[in-house]
């Protein structure tokens, strides 16, 4: 008998341990990602997409505290069953997704095209940020290569831009030797799906077309520039900086296939894209979400808007 409590008490201490190397394992993962998640907050890009890293961080060190403090052991088997399938399903989409995404990251386009669309990013009083100046320098590179190919550079100017990004990018493109006469501007979208509806009003009809962006964002621009009309066309990828590069292929992921239609004007907006059409609307506006009702056709939110000269009640219609 003291020899089998001997034996249990070994192996009560082997979990033990274990456990607590997990503890310290999700530990480290929940630091580094937080870090991560300021990091990329750093970069000042506008968006509050870095709050998911911390969301992440705190997710896994919830985790390493529920393995060390055995509550995962007390959770009923249908229960870890139901919650393993979610994981690989949800880990198998990602897989999926992120597959299309690497699909394209190496994409060269081809040579000869008519028109090449460098979709516009931040621009700075300096100079265009670090993901826009990979993209152009990329379309330096094509334009160079193909003489007769037009450029558009579309982009329209943001909240916090000096002025529009396509004129940022008109003139970093001539600094760098592009023939003005190849340089058509596009300074009204702030989507990217109107970066292609206003572009497409510039060129000729059944024109070959090659779409400029990072290496991450292709995909996505293809399957929307397709979406809107242009059929005879291809990815050109330009480079992303590499330690940002895993917040911009979560990103993308969220980002995929996640649209909002706005009814009135017929505009698909992504998520990411959405938000920030309407946190740089004119003006500091706030706004409450006074009510919401859940019908069998949908949701009806009703929400108070309001700035220093203006009052009013909003209804939105979700299906």
């Amino acid at each position: 008998m003291a020899f089998i409590s001997g034996i249990s008490g070994v192996k009560r201490d082997g979990e033990m341990k274990k456990n607590m190397m997990v503890f310290w394992i999700c530990l480290l993962l929940g630091i580094l990602s937080v870090i991560y998640a300021v990091m990329v907050h750093a970069t000042g890009s506008g968006t509050a997409f870095f709050l998911i890293w911390i969301g992440i961080g705190i997710v896994v060190f919830l985790f390493g505290i529920s393995v060390y403090m055995e509550v995962w052991k007390k959770v009923p088997h249908p229960i870890k069953i139901f919650a393993g399938m979610i994981v690989c399903i949800g880990l198998l989409v990602f897989c999926i997704v992120e597959g299309c995404v690497i699909s394209q990251m190496h994409a060269d386009g081809r040579g000869g095209l008519d028109y090449i669309i460098v979709l516009g990013a931040q621009v700075r009083k300096d100079g265009p940020s670090p993901v826009l100046k990979y993209r152009l320098d990329k379309a330096v590179e094509y334009l160079n290569e193909n003489p007769d190919t037009v450029c558009i550079v579309s982009g329209g100017q943001g909240s916090n831009e000096p002025w529009s990004e396509a004129e940022g990018m008109a003139r970093y493109l001539q600094e760098k030797g592009i023939d003005t006469a190849r340089i058509l501007t596009e300074d009204q979208s702030q989507t990217t799906g109107q970066n292609i509806t206003n572009s497409k009003k510039l060129m000729k009809e059944g024109a070959s077309v090659g779409i400029v962006t990072n290496n991450f964002h292709v995909f996505r621009a293809l399957q929307i520039a397709k979406k809107y009309g242009l059929s005879d066309v291809c990815g050109i990828a330009a480079d992303s900086t590499p330690k940002y590069l895993p917040n911009n292929m979560l990103r993308e992921f969220f980002a995929e296939g996640a649209e909002v239609l706005w009814p009135n004007t017929n505009e698909r907006f992504a998520v990411e894209e959405y938000l920030r059409a309407n946190c740089e609307y004119p003006g500091k506006w706030h706004g409450k979400i006074e009510k919401m009702l859940d019908t069998a056709e949908g949701s009806v939110t009703v929400t108070r808007v309001w700035s220093e000269e203006f009052s009013g009640r909003a209804i939105s219609f979700f299906r």
